[in-house]
């Protein structure tokens, strides 16, 4: 009996402090569900946000989005789909749904859409939260660790984010880094290190690694735009948002004159030593 209490203990010490809202959000990841719905279904039904607030994050009109979710709902209902957590491969599939989702929760609370949205305030933090969860829980999965980093090297930046006077937003690279996190920066980099343990290689590492080679401007007052061009290159070649081709445009059409690169200097080193390129921001937003 008493081992069994000890075990019992080390279990309850060593189990992550799970949020009853990720299995919610892998049962919204259903194969029956539209791929692209399973992201606001997830926002609406688990967060709470609705159609007219996530729009501007998925780039949708509102009231397209609504009708499509109303639809899957009812579908889903007349389907009398079984909603059980997945095991397995069915598990490990559900993920990228997962991820993205909480993404797309971070990106709306990050940039507060629509402006001044009193939900948006706190919902930077929930997502950092639920990522920091999924990354603890699933340390095996590269991607988990790569969004956990990306967040983090995101939120560093907000202090320096906008001017505190007109509140406008302020270009990443004439921002102040003295106000960066210097505590954000460090998780950011060790969440990195950890998904470089993994052979694999997603989109969050890769933007992750972007927001990395940044974050350096704050040790060498240097911006590496070569490296930046590469990992752009290859952010574009296996995600193709509009956010990873705004960001590779505007790294071209934005390179200081004054900020010249070190070619390879971090390449061979930024994944596996180690923001944000949001799928889903337009324009100035992911240069903030």
């Amino acid at each position: 009996m008493e081992l069994t209490r000890m075990a019992e203990e080390r279990a309850e010490t060593l189990a992550p402090a799970t949020d009853p809202r990720l299995p919610l959000m892998f049962i919204c990841a259903h194969p029956a569900i539209d791929p692209a719905l399973r992201a606001p279904l997830m926002l609406q039904a688990v967060l709470g946000l609705d159609a007219k607030r996530m729009a501007g994050v998925f780039l949708v009109p509102p009231g397209m989005l609504g009708q499509r979710l109303t639809r899957i709902k009812a579908k889903i209902e007349s389907a009398k789909i079984r909603f059980e957590l997945p095991e397995g491969r069915d598990f490990d599939d559900r993920m990228a749904d997962v991820l993205n989702a909480i993404y797309a929760a971070y990106s709306f609370g990050y940039n507060g859409i629509p402006a001044c949205d009193r939900k948006a305030a706190g919902l930077a933090q929930e997502a950092i939260w639920l990522s920091s969860l999924v990354a603890a829980e699933n340390p095996q999965v590269a991607e988990t660790q790569g969004l956990f980093a990306l967040m983090l090297f995101s939120e560093a930046r907000r202090p320096a984010r906008t001017d505190h006077d007109t509140g406008a937003l302020i270009p990443l690279e004439e921002q102040d880094t003295s106000l960066w996190d210097a505590a954000y920066l460090a998780d950011a980099e060790k969440a990195l290190a950890n998904a470089a343990r993994n052979a694999s290689l997603g989109r969050y590492q890769i933007e992750a690694s972007i927001q990395a080679v940044h974050a350096a401007r704050r040790r060498t007052g240097l911006t590496d735009w070569n490296e930046l061009k590469l990992l752009y290159t290859g952010l574009v070649a296996i995600a193709p948002t509009i956010g990873a081709q705004t960001g590779q445009a505007a790294g071209g059409a934005c390179r200081p004159r004054h900020h010249r690169g070190h070619p390879g200097q971090h390449l061979s080193t930024v994944v596996g030593d180690s923001g944000p390129c949001p799928g889903t921001d337009r324009g100035h937003r992911s240069r903030a």
